[in-house]
């Protein structure tokens, strides 16, 4: 007995000393698949060093120049679904592959699936199905000639994991960050998160089952995925490619300002353009031809008025735009003609109507002085005339309206203007 502990003691200094000498961590990854570490169950974990090990294999995937490799082993006792990696604190480029049985059947191969914080060059096998009656070979290797310390894990795939991820673009262009993600399931938000700078978005751990994404930002036409299945092994890329959203169609409103007399431009005329039920308002000056444009008008009707000192102003009601097109919209104003202001009979222009006037009438047709007040009558007519004196409503000043005066004062029926152009 004594022996026997003696040379468990020698063993066990020549451990510490081969760990002290390498300084690592105790090599637990077997140097080939005859004495791979066998892996009791799964979730599993491990660390090591590949360092001081044999080169064995190689995979397919990525070069290998004499990079030395570990070997775990499992045999499943139920149909497992697992991922692989060494991601969680290895610290060389590592790769990582799985024989199925033999090296002659590598079933998965991994070189740069993932990364940490001593190295963004390290592995990970996803959803690799593991079935009952085979031995699965695990060998944790390096890309090239690389070795060094390694972690080691196996995770069991549960159906509460699940990936769905992409990248959102401006159409024609690069990625668009800020992008609203909204990850919804009958119509509820499951997930929501906006794109990183390289458009990129995640969801982990999405429970299974199906979904719609949708993408959204100012100023870009919202996009809605088409319902997709999400499961354990079939992680689901959803792409999106927006549209920014197209400025309204416009079209031109033109066209001149004329004497309605005479085709002679009028310059410094407004006009005006306000779509049918809005107060909204665009107005331009006419030039010297007498010419307006309002540009970058909405496809809608408009109300288009052209206003000028001295002019009556004119409307022109419900007028289209066409998107790329000029409507031309025309105008002629007419010259604003004063009101007649007069008293009625008060044909001394006296301000009143009196027996005087009546006199003054009768001096008229005598060939004595005309009546001061006279007046374009109907406005811009060019008929002009004494129009105070017409108190019979005749639009005309004659011995009829002296009768009419005489009756008035004698309590006759009072004076009537012209209708044409009643006294202001």
């Amino acid at each position: 007995m004594k022996v026997v502990r003696v040379l468990f003691s020698v063993v066990a200094l020549l451990a510490i000393w081969s760990i002290i000498a390498l300084g690592q961590s105790t090599l637990q990854g077997g140097d080939n698949i005859s004495n791979a570490f066998p892996i009791p169950f799964i979730p599993f974990n491990d660390n090591g060093t590949t360092i001081g090990y044999t080169d064995d294999y190689s995979g397919n995937c990525g070069p290998a120049y004499g990079a030395p490799d570990v070997v775990y082993a499992y045999t499943p006792q139920y149909y497992d679904i697992i991922m692989a990696s060494t991601c969680s604190g290895s610290r060389y480029d590592t790769r990582l592959y799985v024989f199925e049985d033999s090296p002659d059947n590598i079933i998965a191969c991994d070189d740069d699936g993932c990364s940490n914080e001593y190295s963004i060059y390290v592995s990970r096998i996803n959803c690799l199905p593991l079935e009952v009656g085979h031995t699965y070979y695990f060998v944790v290797d390096g890309y090239g000639s690389s070795s060094g310390q390694y972690t080691f894990d196996l995770t069991l795939l549960t159906p509460v994991y699940s990936l769905l991820q992409g990248t959102v673009t401006k159409s024609g262009d690069g990625p668009l960050s800020g992008v609203n993600i909204r990850v919804l399931q009958d119509g509820y938000i499951i997930w929501q998160d906006t794109t990183d700078d390289s458009g990129h978005y995640s969801a982990e751990d999405v429970n299974l089952g199906t979904y719609t994404v949708e993408a959204s930002k100012t100023g870009y036409i919202t996009q809605t995925s088409d319902p997709t299945y999400i499961s354990i092994c079939e992680p689901a890329q959803i792409d999106f490619a927006l549209n920014p959203v197209p400025p309204p169609p416009i079209g031109i409103i033109a066209g001149y300002v004329w004497e309605s007399d005479v085709i002679t431009p009028i310059e410094g005329a407004i006009v005006t353009a306000s779509p049918v039920d809005t107060n909204l308002v665009t107005a331009d000056t006419t030039d010297s031809n007498g010419y307006y444009m309002l540009p970058d008008m909405q496809t809608v009707l408009y109300n288009v008025t052209a206003s000028f000192p001295g002019r009556v102003s004119q409307e022109v009601q419900d007028v289209q735009v066409n998107s790329g097109e000029t409507t031309t919209v025309y105008f002629a104003l007419e010259i604003v003609h004063p009101p007649c202001i007069y008293v009625i009979g008060d044909v001394n222009n006296d301000g009143h109507f009196t027996g005087l006037d009546v006199t003054f009438s009768v001096r008229v047709f005598k060939g004595g002085a005309f009546p001061q007040y006279h007046c374009d009558c109907p406005p811009g007519s060019g008929n002009i005339w004494y129009v105070a004196g017409d108190v019979n409503g005749s639009c005309s000043f004659s011995g009829l309206d002296v009768t009419y005066s005489v009756r008035y004062f004698k309590g006759g029926p009072a004076p009537i203007p012209c209708p044409d152009c009643p006294p202001h």
